[in-house]
């Protein structure tokens, strides 16, 4: 494919946070490949802030502004007709990635037509034969259904600006918490309450950092404030921690990148850590960290002792668990699913393993 041909190219983003940190490559080698184009880049928020500035990408629309929802959204007949007579001004030369697209927005294109090129899902399960990831797979399926030139080596990126970076300085400076680059973030934040480790023990484990460290943590909230609030309430020292309520993402990356490492869930906090850097250990539960640990900036994943057997191996997408909101194999895994299964020993045991100055090590795993 012609990249440098083209003037007008749409991207459509893969849908989660982690998703679009994943797919930071493309868009770089994208911008390279297509140096005169306009791109743009369409997905939904929060996550498209995250491609917003520096990664390659000229303007970013939220399909949330044409009023759809959630990546199954059909949309309504007004919603149909923002989406139409949008695609009709902006004429793009070729689109990316249809698949991904809000379901509106993926029938809207099909029945306009035009140049389409998709990547697929396809290459995971012989990639992880050889000991790849998932993040591997994106770029492979990418590189094929595109025909652009992909390095494999190229990880996820978020190329932080110098004022987002001034905010994080004043964030930390204003929670009283030293600018050295020695805070251990903690986050209890999960796209699913199937895939939340207990606060109780993430707060358990949040007490023997900060006793081991000698400093306060720092508890990241999300868009719903309770979780954070839940752990900090559950700590046995709260005078050792400081709550930081829900940021922008970007301004959330910046901060991520003054901290020693991040203690989360398999969560796009976990990617967004990675991609500036910082080292994460992350609890796994029904979803398998072979596909959603990041491969660098020294990741590590907790998960219980035995998997669950209907975690999706060589597949992307949700389990059947999250899928129906319920845990199906309550009475072996108890009623929070098996997430619950990891005791906060075992996360301290590997928090004591990690090297957070080896900051390129390839992810492990830890059972």
């Amino acid at each position: 494919m012609n990249f440098s041909s083209l003037r007008r190219i749409l991207v459509c983003l893969r849908y989660g946070i982690g998703d679009v940190v994943m797919e930071t490559p493309a868009l770089r080698a994208l911008r390279r490949a297509s140096p005169r184009a306009h791109i743009t880049a369409l997905g939904a928020a929060p996550a498209t802030e995250l491609v917003a500035r520096n990664q390659g990408v000229d303007d970013v629309v939220d399909v949330q502004g044409f009023g759809l929802w959630h990546w199954g959204d059909y949309g309504d007949a007004a919603a149909t007709a923002r989406v139409e007579r949008w695609l009709d001004e902006r004429n793009f030369d070729a689109v990316l990635d249809v698949s991904h697209a809000v379901t509106c927005v993926r029938l809207a294109l099909w029945r306009r037509g035009g140049l389409f090129l998709d990547s697929v899902e396809g290459s995971l399960p012989a990639i992880l034969t050889r000991n790849g990831s998932g993040q591997d797979a994106v770029i492979e399926d990418i590189r094929r259904g595109w025909g652009l030139e992909l390095n494999p080596a190229n990880s996820p990126g978020l190329a932080l600006e110098q004022d987002e970076r001034e905010d994080a300085t004043l964030i930390l400076r204003g929670l009283d918490l030293p600018e050295d680059g020695q805070v251990v973030a903690v986050s209890a934040v999960a796209s699913s309450p199937l895939k939340r480790w207990p606060e109780d023990r993430l707060a358990r484990v949040a007490d023997m950092v900060a006793d081991e460290l000698g400093r306060p943590v720092l508890i990241l909230a999300g868009p719903e404030a309770e979780d954070a609030q839940r752990v900090f309430a559950a700590m046995r020292r709260q005078d050792r921690a400081r709550l930081a309520n829900c940021l922008p993402l970007r301004i959330t990356a910046a901060v991520l990148a003054r901290c020693l490492a991040l203690v989360c869930n398999d969560t796009g906090l976990l990617h967004m850590a990675a991609a500036v850097g910082t080292p994460a250990l992350a609890v796994f539960g029904p979803t398998d960290p072979r596909i959603y640990l990041p491969r660098h900036a020294g990741c590590v994943a907790v998960e219980p002792g035995v998997a669950c057997p209907l975690r999706r191996r060589n597949t992307f997408g949700p389990p059947a668990c999250i899928a129906t909101g319920r845990c199906l194999y309550s009475d072996l895994a108890g009623p929070g699913g098996c997430v619950g299964r990891v005791t906060a020993e075992a996360v301290m045991d590997a928090f004591q393993t990690m090297n957070p100055a080896n900051r390129k090590a390839r992810a492990r795993h830890v059972a």
